[in-house]
């Protein structure tokens, strides 16, 4: 780390605590006096919630190791430490926004208080919410605030997914789903209120039954107020109860904002091949109910799946069926490419003639979906 400047630091405070210096050195901190991330010149780092530390470096991530996390938790320490000194002295070098000095003083000693905690603390404290961890969220809803109505995934039988192999469905019982809302405020305390968003977290969340689905959006309704963007989950036709328009619209409601749906190929062949039904008339007849109900769709589409025997129908057949569910603007396809399916140079290809092709027959948004990449970040 480079010498904390004397000059030119500057404090920023609102829904965190955000201190820049020069030289690229910045920190940002939670209500709780949780760090979140840490530039130190050298390279981004950024804190899950599980408590691992993240590297991040010209858009790859890696997990640091033991040595390296005592290394930027002391780097942290040290300069919370310097910052707290000079708040309050005469010709401050500081610059401040918002709140009193007093007030910015008691945040970063509640800090360096938190940073002295056994950090298994706060691993139990997310353990106690989350036993089974968090999988995988779609990218655009990363920074939601994680329900888990139901645990692990209906079906088993995909071949690709890493997620979910050996978790059994399992639905939470009402006195576990309390318990678990409780766990969860208990966890982001004061900053629950930054998650703007909602997911229902499984593998099929709406894999539950229609009277299940309306109870928990309910009680959702009533205890969690930050939902700006409302509700999102992840949806498995194939594995859930048939629902018509109304019923979509009975949750549309309540909240659902947002359903995305593993597509993976258009090709009948290759989804039998990656577990998946080779029948796409469920798949299609829920995308229109969910379409006419007003809820957001967003499908995947795994790009190299079945090798290089399959690429030229995957392609063609995917791009036709999805051009078949007529998607609109506020709807979203995520191109996710699966690893050691192709070269790393035909994947990248790949990626590029799917999304040349798409913007020809779809009005959709196309965004990567790079799965690998995904942590629950503080």
């Amino acid at each position: 780390m480079s010498p904390i400047p004397e000059q030119n630091i500057q404090i920023y405070s609102g829904h965190s605590l955000f201190i820049e210096m020069p030289e690229k050195l910045s920190l940002r901190i939670d209500r709780e006096g949780r760090w979140s991330s840490y530039q130190n010149g050298l390279a981004l780092y950024r804190r899950t919630l599980d408590s691992k530390i993240i590297k991040v470096k010209e858009r790859s991530y890696s997990l640091v190791t033991l040595e390296e996390s005592v290394k930027i938790i002391g780097e942290i320490s040290k300069l919370l430490k310097v910052i707290s000194h000079k708040i309050g002295r005469s010709h401050s070098e500081l610059r401040l926004s918002r709140n009193t000095e007093t007030d910015l003083k008691k945040w970063i000693l509640k800090s360096i208080k938190w940073l002295h905690k056994p950090i298994e603390i706060e691993i139990q404290r997310f353990n106690n919410a989350y036993p089974e961890g968090i999988q995988i969220l779609p990218p655009d809803r990363y920074r939601d605030l994680v329900i888990q109505p139901a645990l692990g995934c209906p079906s088993g039988q995909c071949t690709f997914c890493a997620f979910y192999k050996n978790k059994r469905f399992r639905v939470l019982s009402d006195i576990e789903f309390d318990r678990h809302i409780v766990a969860v405020r208990n966890l982001f305390g004061e900053n629950i209120g930054q998650r703007n968003g909602i997911f229902l977290d499984s593998a099929s969340a709406l894999s539950l039954s229609q009277r299940s689905m309306i109870r928990i959006l309910d009680e959702i309704a009533e205890i969690i107020s930050n939902n700006k963007r409302g509700i999102s989950t992840f949806l498995d036709p194939d594995h859930a109860p048939k629902r018509n328009l109304k019923d979509f619209i009975a949750l549309k409601d309540r909240g659902l904002s947002q359903v995305t749906i593993g597509l993976e190929t258009g090709c009948p062949a290759l989804r039998k091949k990656l577990g998946k039904s080779e029948d796409l008339s469920i798949l299609k007849r829920t995308v229109k109910a969910l379409k006419d109900a007003g809820i957001q769709v967003a499908l995947t589409i795994l790009v190299g799946a079945g090798g290089s025997v399959f690429t030229e129908d995957h392609h063609n057949k995917s791009i036709k069926c999805l051009q078949d569910l007529e998607l609109s603007k506020r709807d979203i396809i995520y191109l996710s490419p699966l690893a050691d399916s192709l070269s790393p140079s035909r994947l990248t290809t790949e990626m590029a003639k799917f999304k040349h092709s798409l913007k020809k027959v779809t009005n959709a948004r196309i965004s990567p979906y790079h799965m690998e990449r995904f942590y629950y970040f503080s």
